[in-house]
């Protein structure tokens, strides 16, 4: 049976193409024949350019002469970024056709016995201001099967519009499941039933993760920063516990200009060594889903900061696996909570997870007629 997703998997960032490797290991771990719908709207398709780098800077009030300066720095990481998820996107997934707008897809839509949209932000609309039509998956027939697949909302509220709007286009899917509990209340308020499933990359056991990853890249112990959002303290964290344990700091960094101080900045590592990072680190601090994602399946030490927004689905994970406490608010919390996680327990927890979402999940399929998993 041949199955079409449509995601996020051109973001260009780790945890857009990792969760799309990890859709399409798991719907082949079911016996289904995936593609990726290669949608690229223009944000998408123009990334990194110079025109829409200025234009994003522009929105910020900055003089033209700063705004040409800035577009001229970021340009160089954008064009890593692509250089780095393009490579592995085309080593691992299999993509259709490229398709640049709604109005293509609905011109020659991919062809399919079943239709999913997920995993990922895929209904969020605060980045792009507007939602997106197409992760509705709304360029298909009438007839066709759609499906979500541990999806979300990005947000956790939206006015009575927006929901309005939410409530047309998922009035056609014959099975939804998201990935947080806000996700749960939302699809509740519109009148409509789902299933909370884990994210993919959490559905995936540890040792595929493991196979992916590449060997140690740096010697003796060391502590991970992966921090991307501005208002998050992970790396101010982080340099505090080494002022208590001597031990180093590393940073993750998406863009060359990030800040580094008192450590060592690795800039978008390719992204098998990015998961060989997690794999080897000593602790993890993060402000990242999939940071935590990652730290849980290598069976690291980690602490999180939350960013201001799009919080709900750390706190949604850490509450499934009973460890809500490595949350840090404040340096001082370092001496509070243990710095050792015993994973012997959360390893069962997420276990009972992963096999709840596989058994949530296929019970859904099988209600569809789609085959016995």
């Amino acid at each position: 049976m041949k199955i079409s997703c449509i995601t996020y998997h051109g973001a260009y960032n780790y945890g857009s193409v990792l969760q799309t490797f990890a859709t399409v290991q798991y719907f082949r771990q079911l016996g289904f024949d995936i593609e990726i719908i290669n949608y690229t709207p223009s944000h998408l398709r123009h990334h990194g350019s110079f025109f829409t780098t200025y234009h994003e800077i522009s929105l910020r009030h900055y003089t033209p002469p700063l705004r040409i300066f800035l577009s001229l720095i970021k340009i160089f990481s954008y064009q890593k970024q692509l250089d780095v998820f393009w490579h592995f996107l085309q080593k691992y997934i299999p993509l259709t056709k490229p398709y640049p707008s709604i109005e293509s897809l609905k011109k020659s839509p991919p062809q399919a016995d079943l239709y999913c949209t997920g995993s990922d932000q895929v209904w969020n609309n605060y980045f792009t201001e507007k939602f997106d039509s197409a992760y509705f998956l709304d360029f298909l027939p009438e007839q066709a099967k759609k499906i979500s697949f541990s999806a979300s909302f990005g947000k956790e509220n939206f006015d009575q519009a927006e929901l309005k709007f939410i409530q047309k286009k998922l009035k056609k899917y014959r099975y939804l499941s998201v990935r947080e509990n806000s996700a749960l209340r939302i699809l509740s308020e519109i009148g409509y039933q789902g299933d909370k499933i884990l994210d993919p990359t959490l559905l995936l056991e540890a040792d595929a993760w493991k196979k992916l990853s590449k060997k140690r890249k740096v010697k003796g112990a060391y502590l991970l920063v992966y921090q991307l959002h501005a208002d998050s303290k992970a790396l101010d964290m982080a340099l505090a516990f080494k002022k208590m344990t001597g031990i180093p700091v590393i940073r993750i960094a998406t863009m060359y200009h990030q800040r580094a101080k008192s450590s060592r900045k690795k800039v978008l590592p390719e992204v098998e060594n990015f998961l060989g990072y997690f794999r080897y680190a000593a602790y993890i601090f993060t402000d990242s889903f999939h940071g935590v994602a990652f730290s849980l399946q290598f069976n690291r030490n980690f602490y999180v900061t939350l960013p201001s927004k799009f919080s709900d689905r750390i706190l949604t994970i850490l509450q499934e696996v009973n460890l809500s406490n490595r949350i840090l608010d404040d340096p001082e919390d370092l001496r509070k909570i243990p710095a050792k996680i015993s994973y012997q327990k959360v390893n069962r927890l997420l276990q009972k997870s992963r096999e709840e979402s596989k058994a949530s999940f296929n019970r859904g399929l099988k209600d569809l007629h789609c085959g016995s998993f």
